[in-house]
């Protein structure tokens, strides 16, 4: 009983420090402090805490991710992207037609080699998002 209290006012002296998680994870830690085979209830049977921080309400997520270097944000390689997207010399931006990766027995050998050549990409705001996830 006796430890029980001094750990109930050292909880307290903490709480008054403000730190909340702390106190929080002792109080769950501190579950049935006390006396041991007594008859009645044990001497503290819960300590009482100082509720952790509420979570932020919902807010959007961003279809970027940034990364932060001291004072200022850039936006991370996107790598999936970066694997399919390639800048030309020009500027533009590469990428491969779809429908060559099977079911190619069938179709004719034109078709093929058309699929097989690289395309730009159309609309200029299709590019300039692709230009922020590949990072150019």
């Amino acid at each position: 009983a006796q430890a029980g209290r001094a750990l109930a006012t050292m909880l307290g002296r903490l709480a008054q420090a403000s730190i909340p998680s702390l106190t929080a994870r002792l109080g769950a830690l501190c579950v049935g402090v006390g006396r041991t085979g007594s008859a009645g209830p044990p001497a503290i049977s819960r300590i009482a805490t100082v509720p952790a921080q509420q979570a932020a309400p919902h807010q959007p997520q961003h279809l970027f991710a940034a990364r932060f270097m001291g004072n200022k944000s850039c936006l991370k390689t996107n790598k999936s992207a970066a694997k399919r997207f390639r800048v030309r010399g020009s500027g533009s931006i590469k990428r491969n037609k779809a429908g060559m990766s099977h079911n190619t027995g069938y179709k004719s050998n034109t078709r093929k080699r058309r699929l097989s050549s690289s395309d730009g990409v159309q609309g200029k705001k299709i590019e300039l998002r692709m230009r922020r996830l590949i990072g150019a």
